[in-house]
């Protein structure tokens, strides 16, 4: 996440909640307001990692961020870790932090020194991504599905997602809302058993919207989904007038 680019926009303003800012900073300790500049969050078996450039001085050399007072502390091979295994931060230093889960914050700091770079195959898909997306997500392993739950047909989304193999995904909000995704199955079998199950559930969606739900169908209109051999492309325009009605739609199929 780009942060400095993205808290310039009017989606972030009126919607930082909904985007999940305000959690993450309840989590760590980490201000997404003011204090970070660039946000990296990593998914690997051990847990969640986010890995974070800023301005930190108020947090750093042993004073605990104003979120985290209280929270116990832990010496770990030269570093101070504040939280438990569920949230822990730690700060390498006064313009970088790291905070996730417990186990990952550990494993990332036995492994620092340690470091090879980006794996090619995952810098490969990270080339693909708009240079204008303030977020963005890539792997170039199987997708294991979102890192949220979802309720009723949206539910789906997770068995879909778990098809791809290697893929990404950029969001530009400098005007609306502009997602474009790209993904790759195994076989064309699979790529077009995702794209017909992503065409499906589109199109389920718009047949149970209410016809006085206009915005939402309009919604539903703005998502493209395309197929060529193995791969798998999504793309979605939604204009500025549309984001607040689209974030209270999707709001509620989430499971906090």
């Amino acid at each position: 996440v780009k942060m400095e680019a993205v808290r310039k926009t009017e989606v972030y303003r009126r919607h930082s909640e909904a985007l999940g800012f305000a959690q993450f900073s309840k989590d760590t300790g980490l201000d997404t307001r003011t204090d970070v500049w660039e946000l990296l969050v990593v998914f690997e078996p051990s847990g969640w990692v986010a890995m974070a450039r800023g301005k930190f001085s108020p947090g750093f050399g042993g004073l605990e961020p104003r979120m985290l007072e209280g929270a116990p502390r832990t010496f770990y091979k030269g570093y101070t870790i504040i939280g438990d295994e569920r949230a822990s931060t730690v700060f390498v230093n006064s313009s970088t932090a790291l905070a996730g889960a417990g186990a990952a914050v550990r494993s990332l700091l036995d492994r620092r020194s340690a470091s090879r770079g980006i794996p090619p195959a995952l810098e490969q898909q990270i080339r693909n991504i708009p240079p204008g997306a303030g977020i963005w997500i890539a792997s170039a392993a199987r997708f294991g599905g979102l890192p949220i739950a979802l309720e009723g047909n949206w539910a789906n989304l997770n068995r879909i997602v778990g098809s791809i193999q290697a893929g990404w995904l950029a969001v530009d909000l400098s005007n609306g809302v502009e997602v474009s995704a790209r993904g790759s199955c195994a076989t064309e079998q699979d790529a077009r058993g995702l794209h017909d199950a992503m065409r499906g559930l589109i199109g389920l969606g718009r047949l149970t919207t209410p016809a006085s739900q206009s915005e939402l169908l309009r919604l539903y209109d703005s998502i493209q989904v395309g197929r060529r051999e193995r791969e798998v492309t999504l793309s979605a325009v939604v204009p500025p007038e549309l984001v607040d009605r689209g974030i209270g739609y999707i709001r509620p199929l989430m499971i906090r």
